[in-house]
């Protein structure tokens, strides 16, 4: 009979688990401290493991023999590994005396590249050694490379922009190969073109977004067909993070009652950069003893906005300390040269008051009944007599 156990992650992430150091054995469960008794006693054939030098996506497997050279039963508890990437098969989880069993390590060397070292944790009941290490090395050769990233991000866009990206993918191949666009996946917001820069060699993905385009995060993958043994395709995540063309924020302004030294107020009204606008006016709507009250400065760029996609203009609210807002509401009226957002209203409403809640302090049951009866809050308590508890 065979028993197949998969080998589990560790807390690293799969691309970089070989960057971090593997922890120190934890200390044995109670099961396998050292007895005097007859105890079992783990070895391994191997306990390391080079797969020297080999291309992305190769195979690498190798078996090793894990015996119980003991004079008790070898129980394995646990296999787990550092590298999400690495996967074994154990003939057997209990030897007897004397008796060995095959244990087959494979790494999967796809998603890798470079330096990998990883180890295989084997936890038994041997009590000198209930956590054996076999320490699994390789260096990695990419069959192709995609820079400056492996994917293309738009990042945050408008709803009608036109934007392009772009990556380069470079072939380590030994023999020239020839690149194919496949299918896009989900691809009706982006355009995606390959053009051969290198022939057989160096390639460039050229990406473009679709306006018009709906408010929302927007996914697709491009598929790269490469003909390559053992790395027959290339998956390219294309996004992009659409947003309204106008945005403002608060879409309600809140006034606390009469306060102390108010601070201002501000109202931020974003836009997109290919579409821009320009605030003609602020004016306050209230009545008169509000609106006289309040003013309102556009405050100016400090920096010319330069390969933005967005622009961000700052409108200053101020409020002298008794302003107070009428029961019938105000706004902030916010007039633009745009003509689908000629006027912005951003209403004044007064901010609502948060109950606070005050728990009574209560003594333990056995304290009240060991000094009687808890005088009321606020009592007068006469001098030298204390409160039930010891408080004065």
């Amino acid at each position: 009979m065979t028993v197949v156990l998969l080998l589990t992650a560790g807390a690293s992430p799969l691309l970089f688990a070989q960057d971090n150091p593997a922890p120190p054995p934890a200390a044995p469960p109670a099961a396998t401290q050292p007895s005097s008794g007859p105890s079992p006693r783990i070895e391994v054939s191997e306990p390391e493991i080079s797969f020297g030098t080999v291309w992305q996506g190769e195979p690498l497997k190798h078996d090793i023999t894990l015996k119980n050279s003991g004079v008790a039963t070898l129980k394995i508890l646990d296999v787990s590994a550092s590298c999400g990437c690495t996967r074994g098969e154990l003939g057997k989880n209990e030897l007897a005396p004397g008796e060995s069993t095959s244990f087959s390590i494979s790494v999967d060397s796809l998603k890798r590249k470079g330096d990998l070292e990883t180890y295989v944790s084997v936890k038994s009941n041997d009590p000198a050694n209930f956590d054996l290490r076999v320490k699994v090395k390789a260096f990695i050769k990419p069959v192709f490379d995609i820079t400056p990233s492996a994917s293309l991000a738009f990042g945050r866009v408008g709803t009608s922009d036109n934007h392009v990206a772009n990556a380069e993918i470079t072939s380590f191949s030994e023999t020239p190969v020839e690149l194919k666009l496949g299918e896009l996946k989900d691809g009706d917001n982006f355009d995606v073109s390959l053009e051969e820069v290198e022939k057989g060699k160096r390639w460039k993905v050229i990406a473009r977004t679709k306006p018009p385009m709906k408010v929302g995060f927007l996914r697709s993958t491009a598929i790269i067909k490469t003909g390559h043994d053992k790395m027959p395709e290339l998956q390219i995540p294309i996004s992009c993070s659409v947003a309204a063309r106008v945005t403002f924020s608060p879409t309600v302004l809140y006034v606390a009652p009469s306060v102390k030294n108010r601070t201002d107020n501000f109202v931020r009204v974003q836009f997109s950069a290919s579409q821009p606008l320009n605030i003609k006016e602020v004016k306050v709507t209230g009545d008169a003893g509000f609106a006289e009250k309040v003013t309102t400065e556009v405050v100016p760029l400090t920096r010319k906005p330069t390969g933005q996609t967005f622009i961000t203009q700052m409108i200053r609210v101020k409020m002298p300390d008794d302003v107070e807002v009428p029961e019938a509401g105000a706004a902030i009226e916010i007039l633009t040269d745009d003509a689908e957002f000629a006027r912005i209203s951003i209403p004044v409403q007064k901010a609502p008051v948060t109950a606070r809640k005050v728990v009574p302090r209560t003594l333990p049951l056995t304290s009240q009944a060991a000094t009687g009866p808890v005088p009321p809050a606020g009592a007068i308590v006469p001098a030298g007599q204390q409160r039930p508890g010891g408080g004065e």
